[in-house]
């Protein structure tokens, strides 16, 4: 507990959790500093929004989106994202979730 209120004093952020689930009540352990694993908010459009917080709610049925909340890419198939040949450095990815 010390360790951990220490690591936040020194401003190193832990980094932000998937909401996602699993069956037996386990959560996915995947943060925004797991390799290999990107993270996505939670969309603002009311017509995708709710599907997203559906998937969720399979394993975690009172569970609400905030606006902090963020599935990992490992919740997505590799067909949902589009590449882009562009770089951005503001972004840290060059590939991004379809619309819809």
């Amino acid at each position: 507990m010390a360790e951990t209120q220490i690591s936040r004093a020194k401003g190193k952020s832990l980094g932000k959790y998937c909401v996602a689930g699993g069956p037996g009540k386990v959560s996915c352990k995947n943060n925004s500093k797991t390799e290999g694993i990107s993270m996505h908010r939670f969309p603002s459009d009311s017509s995708v929004r709710p599907k997203w917080a559906c998937f969720v709610q399979r394993h975690r049925p009172q569970w609400q989106p905030s606006s902090t909340s963020v599935l990992c890419s490992a919740h997505f198939k590799v067909t949902d994202f589009e590449q882009r040949l562009d770089f951005n450095p503001q972004e840290s990815e060059n590939s991004r979730l379809r619309d819809g």
